[in-house]
C-alpha cells in the first residue's frame, strides 16, 4: 500500500492470476480504507485470468478514491537478469539449513534456476571449502549493491505515497523487492503484507526489511524473526482479515434450493471435497484420488456414506487436470464451484460449506472457512 493519511493508499498487488488473489483478500481493507476518505490505487505487475481485474475494476467503480493500474516494466531494466538470478540463488541457499533437512520438495523447487557456481559452493568439495552461510551473504551484498529501479522511483516520485504496502514481497519471482527499494531510496515508508498461513515459510527469503511486516499470528511473527532475520519490533501481528467476511456471513438460500440447483439431492448429507494447488503438482493428479476416494465412499458398509451427495470443488488453476477423469455414473456426485471472487460466487463457495456435513481435502486453505462455519 502506498500511504498518503486522508489522501491516497496505494496497494502494490503484484500478480492477480497467483494461487492467492491479493486483490481479493484484501478486499475488505481497500473498502475500509476508502470509506475513511483515503486515496487507494492498485497495481499490479501481471495479467490473470481468474477474476481479479474484474474485482478491482468494482472496487473502483464502487469506491470514488480508488483506482488502478499497472506497474512499469522493471524487467526490461538491463540489470534485472542479474537481480533475478541473485534472488533465486538466495532462494536455493535458504533451504539448505538444518532446519530444512527434511524439505527437500523446496530445494528441488528452486534447484533448476540457481545458477551452477552457486550450486558448487554450497555443495561437496565447495561447502567445505566455502559453505551456504558465506554464499549466501555475498549474495545479500551483492543483491543490496544493484541499483534501483529507475522506472518505480520515477512512479513513486509521481505517485507521493506516504507508505507503500506491498503483497507479493515473499513471492521470488515478483517484482516487490524493486519496489520496496525504491521506495528506500526515498524514503517512503514500507510494510510488507503476508498472504497466506505458509508465506513465511515456504516462499521465497525477504533479505532486504521492509519497516513493518504484517502477519496473521504469533507463529508467523516468530517465523519472520527466525527465518527471515527481522527486527521483532517491526513485525506486526494483524490478523488475517481476508477470512473476517466468513465469520458473520448467513446462507442465501435453503439447502433445498442450493442442492437442486447444482444437481444434488437435498434430502441426503452433503460432503464437499476441495481440490488443493499443490506443487509440484502429484502424479497422479488429485482428480485421479478424487475418483478413486468417491468409489471408496460408495462401497463404505454405513448407508449414509454410501448415498451421501458429494460436492467437488476444483481448484480454479488446475481446471485441466479434469480432463480424461469422469466422475459421470457416480449417482449423487456433482463437479460444481469457481473461484469466489465476485458476490454470486462468494455466496455459492459459503453455500457450499454450509450446506455439507464434512468437508474434505488434502493441501487447502478451504479448511480454515471450514473450521469458520464449524463443520
Amino acid at each position: 500500500f502506498f500511504f498518503k493519511q486522508k489522501t491516497a493508499y496505494e496497494i502494490k498487488e503484484c500478480d492477480w492470476s497467483s494461487d492467492v488473489c491479493s486483490s481479493d483478500l484484501y478486499e475488505s481493507v481497500v473498502r475500509a480504507l476508502a470509506a475513511r476518505g483515503h486515496e487507494v490505487r492498485l497495481l499490479a505487475d501481471e495479467k490473470e485470468t481468474f477474476g481479479g481485474q474484474a474485482l478491482v475494476e468494482r472496487l473502483a467503480q464502487d469506491c470514488p478514491t480508488v483506482s488502478w493500474g499497472w506497474t512499469p516494466p522493471i524487467p526490461e531494466e538491463p540489470w534485472f537478469p542479474v537481480a533475478q538470478k541473485l534472488r533465486f540463488a538466495l532462494d536455493y541457499v535458504r533451504y539448505l539449513a538444518p532446519r530444512y533437512a527434511d524439505v527437500e520438495k523446496l530445494r528441488l523447487r528452486n534447484i533448476d534456476r540457481t545458477p551452477r557456481v552457486v550450486r558448487w559452493l554450497t555443495s561437496g568439495p565447495g561447502a567445505w571449502l566455502v559453505g551456504p552461510r558465506r554464499v549466501q551473504a555475498a549474495l545479500t551484498r551483492l543483491e543490496r549493491l544493484l541499483p534501483e529501479s529507475a522506472a518505480m522511483t520515477a512512479l513513486l516520485e509521481a505517485e507521493r505515497p506516504d507508505v507503500v504496502l506491498l503483497t507479493s514481497l515473499t513471492f521470488s519471482r515478483s517484482l516487490a523487492m524493486d519496489q520496496l527499494k525504491a521506495a528506500r531510496r526515498l524514503g517512503v515508508p514500507t510494510a510488507a503484507c503476508i498472504l497466506s498461513w505458509d508465506h513465511l515459510s515456504s516462499k521465497a527469503l525477504v533479505h532486504i526489511a521492509p519497516d513493518r511486516t504484517l502477519v496473521w499470528n504469533a507463529v508467523q511473527r516468530d517465523e519472520a524473526v527466525s527465518m527471515h532475520g527481522l527486527p521483532e519490533s517491526s513485525v506486526v501481528v494483524t490478523g488475517a482479515q481476508c477470512y473476517d467476511q466468513w465469520f458473520d456471513r448467513r446462507p442465501e438460500r435453503s439447502k433445498d434450493m442450493f442442492c437442486r440447483a447444482i444437481g444434488l439431492d437435498p434430502e441426503r448429507p452433503v460432503v464437499l471435497y476441495v481440490c488443493s494447488a499443490m506443487s509440484p503438482v502429484p502424479d497422479p493428479v488429485e482428480p485421479v484420488f478424487v475418483k478413486q476416494w468417491i468409489e471408496a465412499l460408495r462401497a463404505h458398509p454405513d448407508s449414509r456414506l454410501r448415498t451421501a451427495g458429494v460436492l467437488v470443488r476444483p481448484h480454479p488453476e488446475r481446471i485441466r487436470e479434469w480432463a480424461g477423469v469422469s466422475l459421470d455414473g457416480l449417482d449423487n456426485v456433482v463437479v460444481h464451484g469457481r473461484t469466489p471472487i465476485d458476490s454470486d460466487a462468494k455466496a455459492d463457495y459459503f453455500d457450499s460449506l454450509y450446506y455439507s456435513s464434512a468437508v474434505v481435502g488434502l493441501c487447502t486453505s478451504v479448511f480454515l472457512e471450514a473450521a469458520i462455519v464449524g463443520r
